[in-house]
């Protein structure tokens, strides 16, 4: 009797390992960040060293063509930073840390936000949007299963 009783407890005690679930998100998530991340890098990247060959060839009424390429570079960093935020919360949340599930919500709804603005209301926007929502609820509705 006492061997079966022992054995609950020991079982009870020890730490529930990560849902399949959110490992399965999370390593969804390092793939997505990691290529938007990178791919937001090369845009800020390109248009710092080559931005003179095509700002020229744009005319905009209302930014001059060193705003506008402030402006592209700028926005490039904001989405590359959020990825980089975006992978440490995936994997903190990987690891069963309930603390990145913060991190991720806060910088993917910034990401979905960011895409939206620069996107317009269109389907590409929507769908980004939609899959970022998706993926926040994914990680939420495990969100207890996380230790602290």
């Amino acid at each position: 009797m006492t061997d079966s009783f022992d054995e609950v407890l020991e079982e009870s005690a020890q730490p529930k390992g990560v849902p399949g679930i959110v490992k399965t998100l999370a390593v969804i998530s390092y793939i997505g960040n990691a290529i938007w991340g990178l791919l937001f890098l090369a845009v800020g990247l390109m248009v710092n060293s080559l931005g003179g060959l095509f700002v020229n060839r744009i005319e905009s009424a209302t930014l001059s063509s060193d705003q506008l390429m402030r402006n592209v570079m700028l926005v490039s960093l904001g989405i590359f930073i959020v990825c980089v935020i975006n992978f440490i919360g995936a994997l903190l949340m990987h690891r069963g840390k309930k603390r990145g599930f913060y991190f991720y919500a806060i910088t993917n709804l910034i990401w979905a936000y960011l895409i939206y603005w620069i996107l317009g209301e269109t389907v590409q926007g929507a769908v980004c949007g939609l899959i970022s929502v998706l993926f926040i609820a994914g990680f939420g509705m495990n969100l207890k299963k996380l230790n602290t």
